[in-house]
């Protein structure tokens, strides 16, 4: 089992996801290969298959740290209900704060990717932070409202 603290798996880690984002620079994510992904990163696929299954799974465990991290710190969230308009120009705030890998993650995301997981990291912070209740009902006004956030960014 690697151990993630290990700065050695660190920088690994943060070799792959410069290579794929410099890949993702000049190709759709459909025409990137592990082969060509480890080339870049200058590490071999074995290397490459100890951290991720393939490229749709080193995809959302990208997507997932570039929006979790900021989003952990969001203080705007409870505005969501109380405030919409905050909530906007914030949300709008963090993605142009982080535009350029945003929209090189999500410039594919209808075609190839499912925005399942990340809506439901979007869900738990909003549950988790005890704003609404959890409710089927809940969780489509939340995927509405957070699926189009994640569908605007590329344009």
């Amino acid at each position: 089992m690697l151990n993630n603290q290990d700065l050695r798996v660190l920088k690994t880690i943060e070799n792959i996801e410069n290579a794929f984002f410099e890949l993702l620079g000049s190709k759709p994510i459909e025409k990137i290969t592990v082969a060509e992904l480890a080339r870049v990163a200058r590490i071999n696929k074995g290397t490459f298959y100890r951290h991720y299954l393939d490229i749709p799974d080193l995809y959302m465990k990208t997507m997932q740290k570039a929006l979790s991290d900021p989003l952990a710190e969001a203080d705007y969230l409870p505005c969501l209900f109380d405030d919409p308009e905050r909530f906007m120009e914030e949300m709008s705030k963090m993605v142009m704060d982080n535009l350029s890998k945003v929209k090189l993650l999500l410039q594919n995301q209808n075609r190839y990717i499912p925005l399942d997981p990340l809506l439901d990291m979007f869900r738990e912070r909003i549950y988790g932070l005890g704003l609404v209740d959890r409710s089927e009902k809940n969780d489509i006004k939340l995927d509405m409202v957070f699926g189009s956030i994640l569908i605007c960014v590329p344009n």
